[in-house]
């Protein structure tokens, strides 16, 4: 049995880390009243942004990861999967790209941010509690002891909760790739700002992204108020290659104004 060191970053910090973020949605749960649970996303498919199917795509992933290290007894790697997750994939990342949504989207965009992040706390909560038996017991009770979990009603604790499963339904390629290349364009602009000495959310006035990928280009115009969330760019355009452009990698660059 290979178990974590206590000394692991997540367990110096986890209290406080998923405390933090499970304010963040327990205050726009209360407000929209949007509801989850593990294996199954109540909104129409056709709601979700391509942000939103990235992660829960990248979700099943790791559901299948850490369900494989617990049976091999691998405590370890299944903690350092669900840490890697949680800090960068949904906390560094997907919460940035969701803020604009969450704060001034639309009721659909504010609806889909939330019911996807809410769908990927309780999810890794769940996959923690056999490792964190208090504090995810004491986050979910603060995210839904106050409510009724659709297909998880009868139960009263995060450990009588159904282990999650991977849907076949949720896995998405193409989603996948705009995940990447939403990564790959907030590192760029964040380190343009670094270079600069500007703050981080200190606004750009306009960002060109080029790509020559047809469907990536479609998914990126889909993820307008992502990227606004993610740059600060006032304007935004899509379009082809010019000179100057920055490229992040085959296909894919970006200017600024």
């Amino acid at each position: 049995i290979r178990r974590p060191p206590r000394s692991t970053p997540l367990y110096s910090s986890a209290a406080s880390d998923v405390y933090k973020r499970q304010r963040l949605l327990y205050v726009h749960v209360q407000g929209a009243g949007a509801q989850g649970h593990c294996g199954v996303v109540e909104l129409e498919a056709a709601s979700f942004l391509p942000a939103d199917r990235a992660l829960l795509s990248f979700l099943q992933k790791l559901i299948e990861d850490v369900t494989a290290s617990y049976k091999h007894y691998d405590y370890a790697a299944a903690l350092e999967a669900i840490e890697r997750f949680f800090w960068a994939s949904f906390c560094d990342e997907y919460l940035e790209w969701i803020k604009s949504r969450l704060y001034d989207g639309s009721p659909t965009e504010r609806q889909a941010a939330l019911s996807t992040a809410l769908e990927a706390m309780l999810c890794i909560l769940t996959l923690l509690a056999p490792i964190m038996p208090h504090i995810t017991e004491a986050t979910y009770q603060q995210l839904v002891g106050h409510g009724q979990e659709p297909g998880q009603a009868q139960f009263s604790s995060i450990h009588q909760r159904a282990w999650p499963q991977p849907d076949a339904r949720l896995y998405d390629q193409q989603a996948e790739r705009l995940g990447m290349a939403l990564r790959v364009i907030g590192t760029a602009v964040r380190r343009r700002k670094s270079e600069q000495h500007i703050s981080l959310g200190a606004p750009l006035a306009e960002l060109h992204i080029a790509c020559d990928d047809a469907e990536l280009r479609s998914l990126l115009e889909q993820s307008q108020p992502d990227l606004h969330s993610l740059t600060r760019a006032t304007l935004i355009r899509i379009g082809d290659f010019s000179a100057g452009m920055q490229e992040l990698h085959e296909g894919l660059a970006i200017g600024y104004a």
